[in-house]
C-alpha cells in the first residue's frame, strides 16, 4: 500500500486537478497574491486558506472559481493568528542557527492546511500538523523537498510559477487529503 504522501500518485493527482481546473487555479494564484499586497500582509493568512480551500475543493471533484480565494476571509482573525505565530515561531527558530526554523517550518507546514479544511483551533491545526510529520518524517521531509522544487521551478521562466505554483498547491491538497482523510475526485467511484 502506497504512503499517502506518495510523490507519483499526488504528483498525477495534482497534475489532472490543475488540467481541470487551470484557470480558476491560476487567476486564484493571482488574486491571492493581489489580495496578500492590497492588504499590506494582514490577510496572507486569510487568503492562503482560501486558495488551499479552494484546492482542497478541486481535488475533491468540486467546482471552484477563482473569487473562492476570498472565502478564507471567513477565518480571517485565526488565519492571522496562524500566520503570525508560524512566522514568529519560524523566524526564531531561524536565528537559533537556521536548523531549528526549518525543523519548524517543516513540522507546522499541514497547518494551514488544517484550518482550511475547517478547523479554526489555531493550536490545534499546529499540533496537529507537527503530530503527522513527526510521525512520518522520512515521506513527509521527501514531499515537502520535491513539491518545494517544483513550486520553484516555475520561477526560471518569466510566467511559470503561473503553473507550476497552482499544481504543487494541488498535489499538496491531494497529499493532505490522503494524509488526514477523506477522499480525492480520483478515487471517488463513477456511477
Amino acid at each position: 500500500m502506497l504512503h499517502p504522501l506518495d510523490i507519483g500518485t499526488t504528483l498525477g493527482e495534482g497534475w489532472q486537478t490543475f488540467m481541470r481546473n487551470a484557470g480558476a487555479l491560476i487567476l486564484g494564484a493571482i488574486l491571492m497574491v493581489v489580495g496578500i499586497i492590497f492588504t499590506l500582509g494582514l490577510g496572507s493568512g486569510a487568503m492562503a486558506i482560501g486558495y488551499n480551500r479552494m484546492c482542497l475543493r478541486a481535488a475533491r471533484g468540486e467546482s471552484v472559481a477563482p473569487g473562492d480565494v476570498f472565502q478564507g476571509f471567513s477565518h480571517f482573525v485565526p488565519g492571522l493568528l496562524l500566520m503570525i505565530i508560524a512566522g514568529v515561531a519560524v523566524s526564531v527558530g531561524t536565528m537559533l542557527c537556521v536548523v531549528p526554523g526549518l525543523v519548524i517550518g517543516f513540522g507546522i507546514y499541514w497547518a494551514a492546511w488544517i484550518m482550511a479544511d475547517g478547523e479554526t483551533d489555531v493550536m490545534e491545526c499546529l499540533r496537529r500538523s507537527w503530530a503527522f510529520n513527526m510521525a512520518n518524517i522520512g515521506p513527509a521531509l521527501l514531499f515537502l523537498i520535491v513539491n518545494t522544487i517544483i513550486n520553484s521551478i516555475g520561477g526560471c521562466v518569466a510566467v511559470g510559477t503561473l503553473i507550476t505554483t497552482p499544481v504543487a498547491m494541488a498535489m499538496a491538497a491531494h497529499a493532505y487529503i490522503r494524509a488526514f482523510g477523506g477522499a480525492t475526485v480520483a478515487e471517488r467511484p463513477a456511477f
